[in-house]
């Protein structure tokens, strides 16, 4: 299991929300999609988020992937206009030269040996737009 952080522009409607959509990748333009659950290519994608905290117009979210699609945290939250920050590919604001703001901070796994669960994390990184919700 993977935990992750993103700063997006813009808050979604609730603090605590599950995304659920269906998703399709273009292998073509390798751009992913939400597409109707009726399309036969869509596939189900669901994560859980938390808003952590909101500085000016970004907004850290606290991300649980239910499911692993490609793209999946960059285009079930742009399609919610919460795209994320220095996302060159489904940010239409963002500006050449920025880094995305996603950050892969807790992964579980189980010891292939002993089964112990074992988790592994990270603290929020100490650069922008990161930095801006360190207390």
């Amino acid at each position: 299991q993977k935990k992750y952080y993103a700063v997006t522009c813009n808050a979604l409607p609730q603090d605590d929300m599950t995304l659920t959509d269906y998703l399709k990748k273009n292998r073509k333009t390798n751009l992913t999609s939400v597409v109707s659950k009726d399309d036969p290519q869509g596939k189900f994608s669901q994560l859980i988020t938390h808003q952590v905290s909101t500085v000016h117009n970004l907004t850290l979210q606290d991300i649980s992937l239910l499911t692993g699609r490609s793209h999946q945290i960059r285009v079930q939250f742009a399609s919610r206009q919460c795209p994320l920050w220095g996302d060159q590919r489904y940010n239409t604001q963002a500006k050449p030269g920025q880094q995305i703001a996603l950050f892969a901070y807790s992964l579980t796994i189980t010891h292939p040996i002993s089964k112990e669960t074992m988790t592994f994390t990270l603290p929020l990184p100490n650069r922008f737009p990161f930095d801006l919700f360190k207390q």
